[in-house]
């Protein structure tokens, strides 16, 4: 669960995930993109929220996602010295000449990652039951 605000709490699901890595120049490079659902958990009071505020909200989950895979990926590379997170297996499938030559573990440690993802939040009344009415 991923809390915004004091005020609302979501819970986030992969709708959809694609991860490419490719060789150029010598470098790895691997791309992920996630496809996120976001579903309303918890809301402190109730009130209408607008087209503009839903909007900032997945956009703050899809940074705060973003920040947290980021970080945990640059770990692995510099502290931990390993791919914890299966990358090889990608590269392996689409270029499996050059990584029969190179050193995955090296490589994997220079590799220039890119996260990209976007959310949707799929219940829009963001209503809550149990909420308390703002007055």
């Amino acid at each position: 669960m991923l809390s915004l605000t004091p005020f609302v709490c979501f819970k986030t699901l992969v709708k959809k995930r694609k991860i490419k890595a490719d060789y150029a120049d010598e470098k790895v490079t691997i791309n992920i993109d996630l496809d996120l659902a976001a579903q309303l958990r918890y809301q402190y009071y109730m009130k209408p929220v607008s087209d503009e505020h839903i909007k900032k909200l997945e956009d703050t989950i899809s940074e705060k996602v973003k920040n947290d895979i980021e970080y945990s990926i640059k770990r692995a590379q510099n502290e931990f010295g390993c791919d914890i997170f299966g990358f090889d297996k990608y590269f392996r499938a689409k270029q499996p000449e050059i990584y029969e030559k190179i050193n995955w573990e090296d490589a994997f440690a220079k590799a220039d990652i890119n996260v990209n993802v976007k959310t949707k939040i799929i219940n829009k009344s963001l209503t809550d039951p149990n909420a308390k009415k703002e007055y």
